[in-house]
């Protein structure tokens, strides 16, 4: 039981020490935000890859008569939760002094799992990830994943030295796709259609979600000029709702239509993600909504 003890207390000094010892090499192998600040843009979107597949930066920047550009769409696969809303920080923080603009951010609730990866170690800093932790799981599982992350965090630049990611591709792929459709799928789809539904009308309970990161991008956009727009796209998974911190209701994806395009296989590329004629369709309905 002793020796246990030391190896544990040993092997952890000597994590601590590695990350102490690589603090230098994560500030420069982090990468600079905001790179949209030299085109001049005043829309950011940011979300899951629903969101980046459903909403067409370059059709808004036509729609809204901006330069090419001012548009952005920064969503990814698999964000959620406090790492969707430690991404929107980021960028309200990055964001050129004194342009204002429109950041537009999708409700989607966390993954209460506990898992961590090496993406949310790079997103969400240690001390917001802790506090969400032990928010939204038991003690225990919420002090190893906190553990998991601080170490991850403290090694992501010699991580991504080693293993350095892909790049994002600049617009979806894929997306001049048709699905072919599956049964069991578009009835899947259109119970999260109903389910929607149900929480907008207050018949079914939303989702919990990091109340203390929605309150504080609320107060950054609120200081920096910051149009703070929500969304949820129809077949949204885990929609959270934050009327108390929202100054508007969030904006459905749905295209104008029921069932909507995400239910409905011709605006579909994949079980999941609309084609180009899903995304135009969504992308001039929002916009419609935004200019009301």
């Amino acid at each position: 039981m002793g020796s246990d003890v030391v190896k544990a207390t040993r092997s952890l000094i000597a994590w601590g020490l590695l990350a102490a010892g690589l603090t230098g090499l994560n500030r420069w192998q982090t990468p600079p935000r905001g790179p949209w600040a030299e085109a001049g843009a005043h829309g950011v979107i940011v979300g899951s890859s629903q969101v980046w597949y459903a909403l067409d930066a370059a059709l808004l920047d036509s729609l809204s008569g901006w330069p090419p550009g001012s548009w952005t769409n920064r969503s990814m696969q698999g964000l959620s939760g406090a790492a969707l809303l430690s991404e929107a920080c980021a960028w309200v923080e990055a964001w050129p002094e004194g342009t204002g603009g429109v950041l537009v951010l999708e409700c989607l609730a966390p993954e209460e799992s506990g898992r961590v990866d090496w993406r949310l170690a790079g997103q969400i800093p240690a001390a917001d990830f802790t506090r969400h932790a032990f928010a939204s799981l038991p003690p225990l599982r919420a002090s190893r994943s906190a553990l998991e992350h601080g170490l991850m965090r403290a090694t992501r630049g010699l991580h991504a030295t080693l293993h350095p990611s892909a790049d994002v591709p600049s617009a979806p792929p894929r997306r001049n796709r048709i699905w072919r459709g599956d049964s069991a799928r578009v009835a899947e789809l259109r119970m999260h259609e109903d389910r929607l539904r149900r929480v907008l009308s207050g018949e079914a309970h939303p989702p919990s979600y990091p109340a203390f990161l929605v309150n504080r991008l609320v107060a950054k956009c609120a200081q920096r000029g910051i149009e703070l727009v929500p969304v949820i796209p129809a077949t949204s998974p885990a929609p959270f709702l934050a009327p108390a911190a929202f100054k508007r209701p969030p904006v459905v994806l749905d295209g104008g239509m029921l069932p909507t395009p995400f239910s409905t296989p011709e605006y579909l590329c994949d079980p999941m993600h609309l084609n180009e004629r899903g995304a135009r369709r969504v992308t001039l309905e929002f916009w419609n909504q935004l200019a009301r």
